[in-house]
């Protein structure tokens, strides 16, 4: 065997190792994106999760206060949708043509209402929880307050 008979031998299965390498980087990645895929579709079957953000909410646990909300999540869930059809009238309104302000104006003055109502009912259920709870369970709130924050 000559030395470039030899190179070229060497270099072929060089050659067809990189091949299968990046065929099986392929292929895994094929097949994690429909276990990926598949995990989503249980996820909403089962949990009714359709975004994204539902499933981060999932993963990292309740929120602040989670706990003192979690009774009321009914409640919550009906304030959510109302926002969320009140945002689809803004972005309706932003859509139409031709543009009317005044339709605009009133689905932003919606949308300040529903989240006026949502925030208030946040802040009773919480107040009571105050009011009943024991100074521990008021320390967990002023916690829950502090972690809140937003972060700049």
């Amino acid at each position: 065997m000559t030395p470039l008979s030899r190179r070229l031998i060497i270099a072929l299965a060089i050659s067809g190792a990189l091949n299968l390498l990046c065929a099986g980087i392929f292929v895994g990645g094929f097949i994690h994106r429909s276990r990926a895929r598949a995990m989503n579709a249980r996820d909403e079957a089962t949990h009714g999760m359709r975004d994204g953000r539902q499933r981060a909410e999932r993963r990292r646990g309740p929120g602040p206060f989670g706990g003192i909300l979690a009774g009321h999540r009914e409640e919550l869930l009906e304030h959510r949708r109302a926002t969320a059809e009140a945002r689809k009238a803004v972005v309706t309104s932003l859509e139409q043509e031709p543009f009317d302000a005044a339709t605009l104006d009133k689905a932003l003055g919606g949308l300040r209402a529903e989240t006026a109502k949502t925030q208030e009912f946040v802040h009773q259920t919480l107040e009571r929880a105050a009011r009943d709870g024991d100074a521990e369970a008021r320390q967990k709130l002023a916690r829950g307050f502090d972690r809140a924050q937003p972060s700049h």
